[in-house]
């Protein structure tokens, strides 16, 4: 049992979403996207989570990186998670309790509008759902302050005219 199962409540929806992000991670593994990360003086790579919301994706991606990613990345001692959203809800607590599934594993997170604030230097951003508006200037800075912060960034989008918007937005930025 994970460290955090006895004080999340972990409902038939959640284990479902759970499942759905571990087939993601997976789908990056395989396409190398977490190989040759950028790392720190002690073997470190942040990972950007921008639009976080409550962050409850955060124990699944923990247990995924502790079981999957660190020991199969050479050099890779270990993985900083920042997460960041205008309004942070539940996700204090959700970084408590990721944190505690493996002690190379860390999360961090900060209140703050992508649109004003930049995000800090990282070797991979993951923006799950971002639900950009069409044609706002607004989520256009977000979008590009996110490319400006990593190397490599992904994202997710549950439908298909937020896909549209972001690859507008991404395909105009300098």
């Amino acid at each position: 049992a994970m460290p955090w199962a006895a004080t999340r409540a972990v409902s038939p929806v959640t284990t479902q979403i759970d499942a759905h992000l571990v087939e993601l991670l997976r789908l990056l593994q395989r396409q190398g996207v977490f190989s040759g990360l950028a790392l720190d003086a002690s073997g470190r790579a942040t990972i950007n989570l921008p639009f976080c919301g409550s962050l409850g994706e955060a124990p699944a991606m923990a247990q995924f990186f502790a079981r999957e990613v660190l020991d199969a990345t050479p050099g890779l001692r270990g993985v900083r998670f920042f997460g960041t959203d205008v309004s942070l809800a539940a996700a204090g607590t959700m970084a408590v309790m990721a944190s505690q599934v493996d002690s190379r594993i860390s999360f961090e997170v900060q209140e703050c509008d992508l649109g004003c604030t930049e995000l800090p230097s990282a070797a991979l951003s993951i923006g799950l759902h971002p639900q950009p508006l069409p044609r706002s200037e607004l989520w256009g800075r977000i979008i590009r302050n996110v490319l400006r912060s990593s190397d490599r960034c992904v994202f997710t989008c549950w439908m298909l005219p937020e896909a549209e918007e972001l690859v507008r937005i991404i395909q105009a930025a300098p």
